[in-house]
């Protein structure tokens, strides 16, 4: 039926309804239709929802659909939104394992136990995946082959193996006195030996590998476990603010250390005189200017990757020489890091992980390692 003979049409300039003077415009039909449609609907409805009343803003309470309210009163924290820092997945730590290997036939085999040991017991490292970077010399008689590479990876598959080639060159001030410089050694030392140091000292630190690593965990080759490392060492230091794990507390040789207390005492004094002063675990290591032989880096050792990718770092070893030390001297890269150590790290940011990183040293528990309060071995 034409409703406009019901409800006439609307008189804009008296804003009131006036009698039907004519036919009714066609978009006032279809809105008489649709509010009359609209309160059949509301009645309906009313008759129908039980007890449910609706608040007279909307604004006052939010809708929640049934399923909503059974999550919130079930499990609360599931309500808090996607956005939420609850929810905030933290970002994996770049944490590496590093190692030297050796290349001798002897030392490869030891490794492949190792290795062996690490997927074992390495239970953290297999569970985030972090990465294990071999380095290996290459041009060398027995340099690691793309058959010992498989063969290594086929022993570990739950760890994240790679190998970086590196190689040994003799600092040209040292080439003509090789044979010397062998013979000087204290203790005697190998030219494998003596690349070690200055590798593990410094070279090692400007690989572009580890440039964007947050911290490092070193293993030497001859390092296996007697019990399961389950704790993330990288999540604990960075949760707690450490800069150095360590779990090695052996004494240096004597006379390895030649020449290298005065050096690195003039360095201090050096800095002190500008205003900076060293951290306390150094006057602690080096009572009177004299170095008390303990070590806290060596083959196992666990640091926040800045502490050495760094150029103060490298200008302390310029300043002391390290070269002219490690080649002339027999300095262990183990000395100078551990003084490093002490130089730049806080009393707070020192951690003690010997239980927690349970090691042995060519299979036996070394006296430089310190295992107070751990379980023992098997």
């Amino acid at each position: 039926r034409d409703l406009s003979r019901l409800y006439g049409t609307w008189d804009r300039t008296t804003q009131r309804g006036a009698p039907c003077a004519g036919p009714m415009r066609r978009e006032y039909k279809v809105a008489w239709a649709t509010f009359f449609l609209a309160v059949a609907y509301g009645i309906v409805n009313f008759g129908t929802s039980g007890h449910t009343v609706e608040p007279t803003s909307k604004q006052l309470r939010p809708h929640v659909t049934h399923v909503e309210e059974q999550v919130v009163e079930s499990n609360p924290i599931q309500s808090v939104p996607v956005a939420s820092p609850i929810h905030k997945e933290r970002k994996k730590l770049d944490g590496v394992i590093v190692t030297l290997y050796n290349e001798s036939p002897r030392a490869r085999m030891r490794f492949f136990e190792c290795i062996k040991s690490w997927e074992k017991h390495l239970l953290f490292v297999k569970r985030r995946r972090y990465p294990i970077i071999v380095f290996y010399l290459t041009g060398v008689k027995d340099e690691l082959s793309d058959t010992q590479k498989k063969k290594l990876q086929e022993l570990a598959p739950s760890l994240s193996i790679e190998f970086h080639a590196v190689t040994h060159a003799v600092p040209d001030r040292f080439k003509g006195n090789v044979k010397k410089i062998l013979e000087h050694q204290m203790p005697k030392r190998g030219l494998g030996y003596i690349f070690c140091s200055q590798f593990l000292g410094y070279e090692m630190f400007k690989h572009p590998r580890l440039q964007s690593t947050d911290y490092i965990l070193r293993l030497d080759d001859d390092i296996t476990f007697d019990h399961d490392a389950s704790l993330d060492l990288f999540e604990d230091m960075d949760q707690n603010q450490i800069g150095v794990g360590w779990n090695c507390i052996k004494l240096q040789w004597d006379k390895s250390s030649a020449y290298m207390d005065g050096r690195i005492q003039k360095y201090v004094d050096r800095r002190t005189a500008t205003g900076w002063s060293a951290q306390p675990e150094y006057y602690k290591l080096m009572p009177n200017g004299t170095w008390n032989m303990r070590l806290y880096a060596g083959c196992v050792e666990i640091y926040k990757s800045s502490l050495y990718i760094n150029e103060e770092y490298y200008t302390f070893l310029d300043e002391i020489d390290m070269l002219e030390g490690i080649y002339m001297h027999s300095w262990m890269e183990q000395a100078f890091k551990t003084l490093w150590m002490a130089i730049a790290t806080p009393p707070q940011a020192w951690k003690r992980y010997a239980c927690e990183l349970p090691t042995l040293h060519r299979g036996t528990r070394e006296t430089w390692f310190d295992y107070e309060g751990c379980p023992a071995g098997p």
